[in-house]
């Protein structure tokens, strides 16, 4: 069941002036996507949820938490980031690492819809 579940993502910092939220939630991101990538998922999450109190519209943080959401098989939690995610419409590319070639390329929120998507067709509540 959770074999389709290996897409990570990391947020490459860009950081404008006056954006000091915006790079602490990129860092802390990016602290978690480590932690995840090393099996230490409540160690990841607790970043990921850190980078949300700095960034509560954090694209990449909220795939990230529902990653883990879904490894803890908090179903409803991981399609609520997701989803969340998703509605972002950002533009900024993902960074997946997944043997799927068909997710190379997409934007975070193309990728959180995908998760979320994927997650519907596997919850029976969601079909």
């Amino acid at each position: 069941m959770m074999k389709n579940l290996v897409v990570l993502i990391f947020s490459v910092i860009f950081v404008l002036p006056n954006c000091a939220s915006l790079k602490t939630a990129n860092v802390l991101n990016n602290e978690g996507f480590a932690l995840l990538q090393e099996g230490k998922y409540n160690e990841a999450q607790t970043k990921f949820e850190q980078a949300l109190k700095s960034d509560s519209d954090h694209p990449f943080a909220l795939n990230n938490l529902g990653v883990i959401y879904e490894k803890n098989e908090q179903y409803q939690d991981a399609l609520r980031m997701y989803q969340q995610a998703a509605r972002m419409g950002s533009s900024r590319n993902a960074v997946v690492e997944v043997d799927d070639p068909s997710l190379k390329g997409l934007t975070i929120s193309e990728l959180a819809k995908r998760n979320a998507d994927r997650l519907k067709t596997m919850l029976p509540e969601q079909r």
